[in-house]
């Protein structure tokens, strides 16, 4: 029996340490993304906070008719802002879906993580019993 608590009490410590260090904003490393990756960004030129997508170097050539590309042209992978993407807008005000508040992506994955938490506790719960 004191080894099912051992168990859970580790297993519990693992799904902490798992929720504080994958609830951070993403990422996107110049060498490999992840594409898809988003992030609620402020940039300069730009009145207000909007969503960036980690997106290839050839993706923003070609979906730009090679008029934009990661800035550095060692990387690989770097992000492109939504009003350049949806609106070709490089400066201005951000508007429409474009449009996000700082912090608004960590907190929806704390959300998910706090509730597979919840979950794994119950199921370890019922495990000891």
């Amino acid at each position: 029996m004191k080894t099912n608590h051992i168990n859970v009490l580790c297993l519990l410590i693992i799904v902490l340490y798992y929720i504080t260090t994958n609830t951070e904003a993403a990422q996107c490393y110049a060498h490999h993304g992840p594409s898809g990756a988003r992030q609620c960004i402020k940039l300069s030129g730009y009145y207000g906070y909007q969503w960036a997508t980690c997106r290839t170097d050839s993706y923003l050539k070609l979906k730009s008719g090679r008029t934009h590309g990661c800035r550095n042209g060692l990387h690989s992978y770097c992000w492109y802002q939504c009003m350049l993407e949806k609106y070709s807008q490089s400066s201005g005000f951000v508007y429409g879906s474009c449009q996000c508040t700082p912090g608004q992506n960590s907190a929806a994955q704390k959300e998910k993580y706090t509730f597979v938490f919840v979950v794994l506790v119950a199921f370890t719960s019922m495990l000891v019993s």
